[in-house]
């Protein structure tokens, strides 16, 4: 497999990990792509003036926010060269933080070997992520950032699926393609629930104070919701056959996922209150994916494409009291998750562009008014 090809792909592969309005960034149907400045300065467009800023802030794919928002966590690279041939050791892998206020990159670690999909740990001292030498083929590390001492937190043995969870504790919950849920902290594998081997696990969330593993799984090609306790009991199928990631808000309460129509290419966008059986609230159907919850609950940002054959992604913001929903960027590439500031109405996210015969991803501020 060529380099580029094997980049392209990982573009891919993070995209989807991590899948009635008037619309702000369009006038007279002719959508705004994000390098147009056009779109942040145009007075014509009064809708705007619900848009602050929106602006590029540095090259790189974001994986996390810290607590209190002042710093970002991204993976840098080198520029994919489109027509170029040159050997995948070549390329340099900077897992980084950025600083916010000061507007500077700090490099955690450097790697000829691709890094993917980091997260703070919980003291937000050390960032885990994913390290890969084959495709699809992921081991689960963890980097003290003062220490500067990088270590393997999973088996040789077992192949990690990128959804993994950090607790509290620093302990974190990592799946497998086998069927296996893990939980080990940097020194020990410290549980292995064996759920079977026809199940691959694809996404992980642990509710501590109910003590409660709730994770999807695909099983016979279709994804499902399920859920058990730490021990491995009470194991169960909530919801049958979902479409890609789902969220859980911040109070533990509610989860966000969609669910395909049956003999349609659409999908449904679902809230699901976790108290209460039987009660799912339909949000909106079209297309939408990698919807989350706002630090308060009460809003959620969600990406929704134009057409089924479209790869170009828009974003919205819905309001969960009253359903009204605001596009609040359009035409874009993205492939990262959204990534909600903790204390302000801002939202981040990376998308790639070509230019100069160049892949690059750039992270991207959007700052918006209630």
């Amino acid at each position: 497999m060529t380099k580029i090809t094997y980049k392209v792909l990982l573009i891919i592969v993070l995209a989807l990990f991590c899948i009635g309005c008037s619309n702000f960034f369009v006038k007279d149907n002719k959508p705004k792509t994000i390098q147009d400045n056009s779109v942040q300065n145009n007075k014509e467009m009064s809708s705007l003036s619900d848009v602050k800023d929106f602006k590029s802030i540095t090259q790189g794919i974001i994986g996390d926010i810290s607590s209190q928002g002042e710093n970002i966590v991204l993976l840098r690279e080198d520029d994919i060269d489109i027509d170029s041939q040159e050997k995948e050791e070549d390329t340099t892998y900077n897992l980084s933080l950025y600083n916010l206020k000061e507007e500077k990159i700090y490099n955690i670690i450097s790697s000829p070997i691709n890094l993917f999909l980091n997260r703070l740990d919980a003291t937000e001292e050390g960032v885990y992520f994913l390290e890969n030498k084959e495709e699809s083929l992921f081991q689960l590390y963890w980097f003290s950032i003062n220490d500067n001492k990088k270590v393997r937190i999973s088996s040789t043995e077992h192949q990690v699926n990128p959804s993994f969870y950090v607790k509290s504790n620093n302990e974190v919950y990592y799946g497998t393609k086998d069927g296996k849920i893990i939980r080990a902290n940097e020194r020990n594998i410290l549980r292995i629930i064996d759920i079977g081997s026809d199940y691959n696990i694809f996404q992980i969330y642990f509710f501590e104070n109910r003590d409660l593993i709730l994770f999807s799984a695909y099983k016979d090609q279709v994804l499902s919701l399920y859920s058990m306790n730490s021990r491995g009991e009470d194991f169960k199928e909530v919801l049958s056959n979902i479409n890609g990631s789902f969220n859980v808000s911040k109070k533990e309460d509610k989860v966000l996922y969609t669910a395909p129509i049956t003999d349609s290419n659409k999908s449904i966008l679902w809230l699901f209150e976790l108290d209460e059986e039987d009660k799912d609230i339909k949000l909106l159907e079209g297309y939408p994916q990698r919807a989350v919850f706002s630090p308060k609950g009460d809003r959620i940002a969600y990406l929704d494409k134009p057409d089924s054959n479209s790869d170009l992604l828009n974003i919205w913001v819905l309001y969960l009291e009253n359903q009204e929903k605001k596009q609040i960027g359009s035409n874009l590439k993205i492939t990262s998750e959204l990534f909600w500031h903790p204390k302000e109405n801002r939202l981040f996210f990376s998308a790639y562009e070509s230019r100069d015969n160049k892949l690059q991803s750039q992270v991207y501020s959007l700052d918006f008014e209630d």
